[in-house]
């Protein structure tokens, strides 16, 4: 269920534009806005979630698999994930390390 004031929530409907690089039927993936470094992304489930205690074990199974999907894009690349957990609402992190630099795919 998605909630009014969660910015995540806003993505998933489209009320807020994201330049998305993947999506399944449990997960989107997008371009952060502020980025830490080139190529970060945000791999986010579908239903809205509050915390790591509260996000479905399915969900946040498949934003794991999202964003080891989204790093495998990258022949050769060196992937690193992150889980985050920051309210109001539970995302991944996913940078793919390649030829140098980082770099969704």
């Amino acid at each position: 269920m998605a909630e009014t004031d969660c910015i995540f929530c806003k993505i998933v409907t489209g009320e807020i534009s994201s330049t998305q690089v993947d999506e399944d039927e449990r997960t989107i993936a997008f371009m952060d806005v502020n980025p830490v470094t080139r190529g970060h992304a945000l791999v986010i489930p579908r239903a809205h979630s509050t915390d790591l205690h509260d996000i479905d074990p399915e969900d946040l199974a498949a934003v794991s698999v999202a964003a080891q999907r989204l790093a495998a894009r990258a022949p050769g690349a060196s992937p690193l994930t992150a889980v985050l957990d920051h309210p109001p609402c539970v995302a991944a992190t996913a940078w793919v390390r390649w030829s140098g630099c980082w770099a969704a795919r």
